[in-house]
């Protein structure tokens, strides 16, 4: 990010912006992998890492004066299993996805 310009003042505050949030601490599960700015794979969440984000979900959630939330868990291959079915069921009854349509061309051909 730097190399692309940006300072390192702007790097620092997206970056801590984008790492409190409680998305990315409910996905810091041991073992998980990690994806660097580019995209590619950059090894994986450790146990004490993991640990860290439990303990600052928490610590968030007193500040606000909410519930703890509940520790995340890894999803099994059950819960992939399902959600793939469930997705397949939303395409067959016309259901969105959350995914954008494929632009099409004046003659009906993806473009």
């Amino acid at each position: 990010m730097l190399a692309a310009g940006h300072g390192a003042v702007e790097v620092s505050v997206g970056l801590g912006w984008y790492t409190r949030r409680q998305n990315y601490g409910k996905r810091q599960i041991e073992g998980a992998v990690r994806v660097d700015l580019a995209g590619q794979p950059a090894g994986t969440v450790t146990a004490a890492q993991a640990a860290h984000a439990a303990k600052a979900l928490v610590r968030r959630a007193a500040k606000a004066g909410e519930p703890a939330p509940e520790p995340p868990k890894a999803p099994t291959l059950q819960d992939s299993l399902s959600a793939l079915r469930e997705a397949a069921r939303g395409r067959r009854e016309g259901k969105s996805t959350g995914l954008p349509d494929p632009a099409y061309d004046q003659l009906g051909s993806v473009s």
